[in-house]
């Protein structure tokens, strides 16, 4: 209860753009952090601090996003994008094994990613 009477909503909008921006440039964390001046520290510690939040008002059961096929006449050749909440995605190669994405998506659900918003695509 302390920590919602302690928000700072405009340092809460700042970080999750900064690490909305950070998943969408391909970079390393340490990579984004030394290009954009900010400490790798304090990084981590808003995307955990964000991660909670989000998670503490999710459902438990919320585990996955839905799957969005955005192009389907590609994807057997190419492989698949997961886009999940927040700007992160996951690049799924085409011919991986399955024991190895269900490797990724059990880490992905340990992590905290919850589902996405109803309507927020065509699930298959």
């Amino acid at each position: 209860m302390a920590e919602r009477a302690n928000r700072n909503q405009g340092r809460e909008r700042r970080w999750r753009e900064i690490i909305r921006r950070q998943a969408a440039s391909g970079m390393t964390v340490r990579g984004f952090c030394r290009q954009s001046k900010l400490t790798e520290t304090t990084f981590y510690r808003w995307r955990a601090k964000l991660r909670r939040r989000d998670a503490a008002g999710q459902p438990a059961a919320a585990m996955f996003a839905p799957v969005v096929v955005s192009d389907p006449e590609r994807r057997e050749a190419t492989g698949i994008e997961i886009g999940l909440p927040g700007g992160a995605r996951v690049r799924v190669a085409a011919g991986v094994d399955r024991e190895s994405l269900a490797d990724v998506l059990a880490a992905l659900r340990q992590d905290g990613f919850a589902a996405a918003p109803a309507g927020a695509g065509r699930p298959c």
